[in-house]
């Protein structure tokens, strides 16, 4: 019995720490706009991206691999936000404009999507 309440007190601790780290990294700022270009994160990590990739990369996220965003000062974000796959169809391998909320937590960068627009050059 007393296994199992202290099994159940470490369990409540773990529970309330993921719900302050989730809680710290879902805080954000204001909007902020942003010039790049949508990657696919699985290719991009293997060396693959830009226009003779867009093909592959536009099937991968379409199919729910996760989608990232290269800035042109060349940081890297996962990209987030509801109905993303959609927002992103045919606009990997083209310079965008992505507006969103960047949240960032130990060096890790993410951008919680509002819109993304293909980019005037």
């Amino acid at each position: 019995m007393q296994n199992r309440l202290k099994f159940t007190q470490i369990a409540g601790w773990v529970v309330f720490l993921l719900v302050v780290a989730l809680t710290n990294l879902s805080a954000g700022g204001e909007d902020v706009t942003m010039k790049g270009e949508v990657v696919d994160l699985a290719c991009f990590v293997g060396g693959n991206s830009g226009g003779g990739h867009a093909a592959c990369a536009n099937k991968c996220i379409q199919s729910g691999k996760p989608a990232g965003f290269q800035s042109i000062e060349g940081d890297v974000y996962l990209l987030m936000g509801k109905e993303l796959t959609q927002k992103l169809e045919n606009l990997v391998g083209v310079p965008v404009n992505v507006t969103g909320k960047v949240k960032e937590r130990d060096g890790f960068k993410a951008l919680q999507v509002g819109s993304v627009k293909k980019a005037s050059h």
